[in-house]
């Protein structure tokens, strides 16, 4: 006669644990709690700081073992290397947020979305108020020919800026210097001539973008970062010249990318 043979053992999924509903509802608070800390780095952007939030978040994920909470762990191990490739990654808009890039990333939103899942499955399941909500986009401009920065002396040369292209800033740096003589802000789709400039040769710098922060002089998103290649020169009296900030056939001056960390600061 066979012998029958009970098998028992702990019914699970495959990477998961089951564990009970209360031990579920600690486990997430905990991991919850020991989040803000680490992750409010990333809010403030602090990017020396955004490698130890990944690594707080890698840490939370490995806690989140049983069933229910798989889903969420992944989320977590995803907004971890979120955060560890915002805090290398080299920003295009140097005014912009890595962390309020993080904040509207798919990453933190999948973290959202299994939290909410989980909330609806379970009301004592809360999970998430390490990580704030996403901020708005914010589209704040200047008006059209405001000084970033204001023109110091005075001359008879006059610069002509037609701009076919986005919201930009001219900046206008003398031969030989690396700070800007004066930067002005030109709305796109507009024109504007700044009077009275210095006798000199001067070098162009174009900052094009979205959402002008004024504190920190600089475009949050979209930026590009270029320059004239030649120089111009303002010494002869009432010298005037006219730059077109958007691609024109039969143009006569070549422009060439910037590096925007070695951009001249206004």
């Amino acid at each position: 006669m066979a012998a029958a043979v009970l098998l028992t053992g702990a019914c699970g999924k495959a990477g998961g644990e089951q564990v009970s509903a209360a031990d579920n509802a600690k486990v997430l608070a905990d991991v919850d709690a020991s989040l803000k800390e680490p992750f409010a780095a990333v809010v403030k952007d602090n990017k020396a700081a955004f490698d130890a939030s990944a690594q707080a978040l890698r840490a939370g994920a490995g806690k989140l073992k049983s069933d229910d909470l798989v889903p969420l762990s992944h989320a977590v191990e995803g907004l971890a290397d979120e955060v560890a490739d915002a805090g290398q990654r080299k920003s295009a808009c140097p005014a912009g947020s890595p962390g309020a890039d993080v904040l509207r990333s798919e990453a933190a939103g999948k973290v959202r979305t299994e939290a909410k899942a989980l909330a609806t499955k379970d009301a004592t399941y809360k999970f998430g108020t390490f990580l704030p909500a996403a901020p708005k986009e914010q589209n704040r401009r200047l008006a059209n020919g405001d000084f970033v920065k204001k023109k110091s002396g005075s001359g008879s040369g006059e610069l002509v800026i037609e701009n076919g292209a986005g919201d930009t800033t001219v900046s206008v740096v003398p031969k030989g210097k690396k700070t800007p003589a004066f930067v002005v802000y030109v709305r796109g789709k507009a024109k504007h001539t700044v009077e009275n400039i210095k006798s000199g040769k001067y070098t162009i710098f174009t900052a094009g973008g979205e959402d002008w922060d004024a504190k920190k002089k600089g475009f949050t998103r979209e930026c590009a970062f270029s320059k004239f290649d030649d120089e111009f020169d303002f010494s002869g009296s009432g010298t005037q010249w006219t730059i077109t900030l958007e691609q024109v056939v039969g143009g006569n001056a070549s422009t060439s990318d910037v590096d925007p960390n070695s951009f001249p600061a206004g």
